[in-house]
C-alpha cells in the first residue's frame, strides 16, 4: 500500500514542506513521489493504489513520453525494414504520422497518462486542420501500433487507443465511382491515338496499363511489377507475383489470395508480344514496363502526364468534380464480370481477394441495383402473382 508522508525541511532560512507519496512497485523497488499540496499527494496515492490491484501502474520514471517511445519504434521498424520484415513504404507510412500529426500535438504526454481527454483534444486540432479524416484514422492506427509496442516492452500498462478508436465508430465508405461501359469504350477508343508530342513509349505504357486494368482487373502497381518470366503470353495468362511500390521496391502480395493466374483476353497478349518486341528495356528484375531511361513509372506521373490527360481527350474530366481515378478500370472489370455471369467466386479470384463477400461488398452492390432489381422484383410478382391467380380459379370453379 502507499502513503502519504509531509516533509519539513529549512533553505537558507526559509521554512519549507511538501508532500511525499511513497510505496513498493510490484518489482519490489520503493519508489516516491513529491507533490506541494497534500490533495495531490492523496489524488496520486489512491491512483498508485488501484492501479496496482488492477496490474496497470508503471512508475513515472520508467515511462517515455509517446515522442521518445515513438523514436524507439521507429528505430524498432528500421532495423525491421533492414532485414526485410517491413517495407520502406510501411516505415514511411508510420514516421510520416508521428512526425506530422502525432508528436507535434500529444508527443510529449506521458504513455502512462494518456488517455480519453488527451485523444478527444488532440482529434479535436486535427480536425481544424486541412487532413481528411481518413488520414486522422491512420494516425490513430499508428498510435495504436505504438501503444501495442510499449505495453509489449512494460513501458506502459494500458491500452486507451483501441476503445477511442471504437467510440468513433467507423468511417462511411464513400461511394465507389465506377466507369460504365460507354465511358471506357470511349477511353479504349481514345488511348489508341497517340496526341502530338507524346512519347511513342509512354503512350504505349498508358495503351497497355489500360487495356490490363480494363479487362484484367490489375492494379497499377502490379501492373507495373510485371515481369517477363511472369507472361505466358502463349497461353494468355498473367501470373501475378508481385506489386512495384512507390519506392521502387517489387514486394510479393499480402495475402496468399494475392498470388494469381489471371486469363487475358487474346488482343491484350498480342499488345504485350509488341511491347516487348519493340519496347522492352533489358532490366536485371525483368521488369517489363520500364520509362525510357530505365526508371520507375510513378503513379504521381503516370496520373498527371498519362491518365489526367487522357480522361480530358475522352471528355471524363470534370473540372473542380470528383476525378476518375486509374483505379476506377478495376472496379469496372470487376462489375463488369459479374454484370455478365462470372460467378462472384471467379471474380474474387481474378481479383485476388482473400474472400469473396469482399467481392459482393465492394462490386456486386453498385450493378445489382436500380433496373437489375426491379427487373427482379417485377419477375417475382409477375410468376407468384399468376400462381395466386390460377389457385383463386381453381378454388372459386364449381
Amino acid at each position: 500500500m502507499a502513503s502519504v508522508n509531509k516533509r519539513r525541511w529549512s533553505h537558507n532560512g526559509v521554512e519549507k514542506e511538501a508532500w511525499i507519496v511513497r510505496y513498493v512497485d510490484h518489482s519490489g523497488k520503493r519508489r516516491g513521489k513529491t507533490f506541494d499540496k497534500k490533495k495531490d499527494a492523496d489524488a496520486y496515492k489512491r491512483k498508485v493504489e488501484a492501479d496496482m490491484d488492477n496490474g496497470l501502474h508503471v512508475p513515472d520514471g520508467d515511462t517515455d513520453t509517446i515522442k521518445g517511445m515513438g523514436e524507439k519504434l521507429l528505430r524498432h521498424l528500421e532495423l525491421r525494414q533492414l532485414n526485410g520484415g517491413l517495407s520502406r513504404q510501411r516505415l514511411y507510412i508510420y514516421r510520416l504520422a508521428f512526425d506530422r500529426g502525432v508528436v507535434p500535438y500529444i508527443g510529449n504526454v506521458k504513455l502512462s497518462e494518456l488517455n480519453f481527454s488527451h485523444l478527444d483534444a488532440w482529434w479535436l486540432e486535427l480536425s481544424k486542420t486541412s487532413i481528411s479524416e481518413r488520414t486522422r484514422r491512420d494516425y490513430l492506427k499508428c498510435l495504436k501500433v505504438l501503444e501495442s509496442f510499449a505495453i509489449k516492452r512494460g513501458a506502459s500498462k494500458k491500452a486507451v487507443v483501441p476503445g477511442f478508436i471504437k467510440e468513433l465508430g467507423t468511417l462511411p465508405e464513400k461511394p465507389i465511382r465506377v466507369l460504365n461501359s460507354e465511358q471506357v469504350g470511349r477511353l479504349l477508343e481514345v488511348v489508341e491515338e497517340r496526341p502530338k508530342g507524346k512519347q511513342r513509349r509512354t503512350h504505349a505504357i498508358l495503351r497497355c496499363a489500360v487495356h490490363l486494368a480494363a479487362f484484367c482487373g490489375l492494379r497499377f502497381g502490379e501492373i507495373m511489377g510485371l515481369t517477363v518470366v511472369n507472361l505466358d503470353l502463349d497461353a494468355q495468362v498473367i501470373q501475378v507475383r508481385h506489386s512495384l511500390n512507390v519506392f521502387g521496391e517489387l514486394k510479393g502480395p499480402k495475402t496468399a489470395a494475392g498470388r494469381r493466374d489471371v486469363p487475358i483476353p487474346s488482343h491484350v497478349a498480342e499488345m504485350l508480344r509488341e511491347w516487348l518486341r519493340t519496347s522492352f528495356i533489358p532490366n536485371e528484375r525483368g521488369l517489363v514496363f520500364r520509362t525510357d531511361g530505365g526508371g520507375d513509372m510513378a503513379l504521381t506521373n503516370f496520373h498527371k502526364f498519362c491518365w489526367k490527360p487522357l480522361l480530358r481527350r475522352a471528355g471524363l474530366w470534370d473540372e473542380g468534380g470528383d476525378q476518375y481515378h486509374f483505379h476506377a478500370l478495376r472496379h469496372f472489370a470487376a462489375s463488369f464480370m459479374i454484370q455478365n455471369g462470372l460467378p462472384v467466386t471467379d471474380v474474387a479470384s481474378m481479383l485476388g481477394h482473400r474472400k469473396f463477400d469482399t467481392t459482393l461488398q465492394v462490386y456486386a452492390h453498385p450493378i445489382v441495383g436500380g433496373s437489375r432489381r426491379l427487373e427482379t422484383a417485377e419477375t417475382m410478382a409477375r410468376l407468384l402473382l399468376v400462381s395466386d391467380t390460377r389457385e383463386t380459379q381453381e378454388t372459386l370453379t364449381p
